[in-house]
């Protein structure tokens, strides 16, 4: 039986992005099941895009509680036995969720899977008018590269909502003591936006590395 894949998107104040988020996940070349976006208390017209939209998505309402409740919100009422996520700011190269199946599929032992990402920066972050990219492509263990069975997700147990932003770092060093197995599909699949408004630019360069050397440490001992 073929799986049942949910798609769940946070969104708080995102109106500028959201609808090129929207855009990359209905190019894929297998779409998700189901979309559910996830409005944590968003003052703007995030929700208006939504509405304006399509059937297929699922908007809920809640009041702002950080990224890591949105997505554990989507989470509770999906009806998919695997999620994928992304962020209302982040894009989805159009193989991205064919190809994660197809690696989840060929790697049984494997509780997720993710992708390399691209970071690239926007609006006033830009010397010029348009997107740079950074051109330094990492495995990407942020949400928007994931792919997670339910069972294993369950397994886990939710992202810390007392965390927000660290909170993805959080849960994959969990699935990593947990050794449940973590594949990756060696393609850039998604591309993870900096811009003037959103939370990342919180971190400097050297802490989003640090993050990230703490996940290949984990790798090193054989269980990513």
């Amino acid at each position: 039986m073929s799986p049942r894949i949910s798609c769940i998107i946070p969104v708080w104040n995102g109106e500028r992005f959201l609808g090129q988020a929207l855009d990359s996940v209905f190019a894929q070349s297998l779409p998700p099941d189901e979309v559910i976006v996830v409005d944590d208390g968003s003052t703007d017209g995030s929700a208006d895009i939504v509405l304006g939209r399509c059937e297929q998505i699922q908007l809920i309402r809640q009041a702002k509680g950080g990224a890591a409740s949105a997505r554990n919100t989507g989470v509770r009422v999906a009806t998919g036995n695997l999620f994928a996520f992304i962020d209302a700011d982040d894009l989805w190269l159009p193989a991205k969720v064919q190809r994660q199946l197809e690696t989840l599929y060929s790697a049984p032992a494997s509780g997720c899977c993710v992708t390399l990402i691209d970071t690239f920066l926007e609006d006033s972050l830009c010397a010029d008018a348009g997107p740079t990219s950074l051109n330094q492509p990492k495995v990407g263990h942020i949400a928007s590269a994931l792919m997670v069975w339910r069972e294993a997700w369950e397994r886990i147990g939710p992202m810390d909502e007392s965390m927000q932003i660290r909170a993805e770092f959080d849960w994959f060093a969990r699935i990593s003591r947990a050794a449940i197995g973590i594949v990756t599909v060696p393609e850039i699949l998604a591309r993870r936006r900096l811009h003037r408004d959103n939370i990342s630019r919180r971190f400097t360069a050297a802490s989003i590395d640090a993050a990230f050397d703490t996940i290949q440490r984990h790798r090193g001992r054989g269980v990513l």
